[in-house]
């Protein structure tokens, strides 16, 4: 009976598709972090903010903090916000704001040349716009809306 290995091909074929898109979302969800920690490391040389404090990524979250005086790494500033970034597999990357700014969403999607490119209201966005729309009032405040 062919339909029934049709139907099985038709099967395999969704769950290769579904096994290449998490893939692949975990590998564009990596270059979005690195993307985002080297954002930080410019705002870091070109802003000057109170107290030597800093902007950075500690795995997948980006906080405020000043350098650990004991050396490697920072100290969270009390009381200030930070973004979480998460990737929900396999389609979808959220950041999340401490502050109650709403949350920006950005979805995985393939084209039909089986490129993935991330998707932010409805509109098609590259790595470097999507880490401007994560940092953007994180760091400037309303000056990133205009």
């Amino acid at each position: 009976m062919k339909w029934v290995s049709r139907i099985a091909d038709q099967k395999d074929e969704a769950a290769r598709r579904v096994d290449n898109l998490r893939a692949g979302a975990n590998t564009l969800f990596a270059e979005l972090l690195r993307r985002t920690a080297h954002a930080l490391e410019i705002y870091n040389i070109r802003i000057q903010r109170p107290n030597d404090e800093r902007a950075y990524l500690e795995i997948q979250t980006v906080r405020l903090g000043t350098p650990n005086p004991a050396g490697g790494g920072y100290v969270s500033t009390l009381g200030s916000d930070n973004i979480v970034l998460t990737l929900q597999a396999p389609s979808t990357i959220t950041a999340t704001y401490s502050s109650g700014q709403a949350a920006e969403v950005f979805n995985i999607h393939e084209n039909d040349k089986q490129y993935l490119h991330l998707e932010h209201k409805n509109e098609i966005v590259a790595i470097d716009r999507a880490t401007e729309i994560i940092l953007g009032r994180f760091l400037f405040g309303d000056l990133a809306d205009g």
